[in-house]
């Protein structure tokens, strides 16, 4: 297995469009409260955000449920399909860091 550093990369920038999609706007007019909050609420995760990923090479197995990736076992026929030619896969971990995550904690108390 051939490990990734941890890499540290920068500009963040959230996309606003997509923080109305998951909270159900469809192309409707904003009013200026909720467009402040959303500005507001994607200021303050871009610069919380530390992100990090990791990411390791390893062997992969096709099996008859599903394939093995660096010994854990994916189950189900469409990733035996997706992945069944190849030999081998990232394992791969991704975080916006321990300060985004107090963020959320902080704001999900206050609400």
């Amino acid at each position: 297995m051939r490990l990734f550093p941890v890499v540290p990369f920068d500009g963040l920038s959230v996309n606003r469009d997509e923080m109305l999609r998951y909270l159900g706007y469809r192309g409707q007019a904003l009013d200026a409260a909720v467009e402040a909050s959303v500005n507001r609420c994607a200021a303050l995760a871009e610069e919380a955000a530390c992100p990090r990923f990791a990411a390791v090479e390893a062997p992969l197995e096709v099996k008859e449920t599903g394939v093995e990736l660096g010994g854990i076992f994916l189950a189900g026929e469409d990733i035996r399909l997706h992945l069944g030619c190849a030999s081998a896969g990232l394992l791969m971990g991704v975080t916006l860091g321990v300060q985004t995550e107090r963020l959320i904690q902080y704001h999900r108390r206050r609400s």
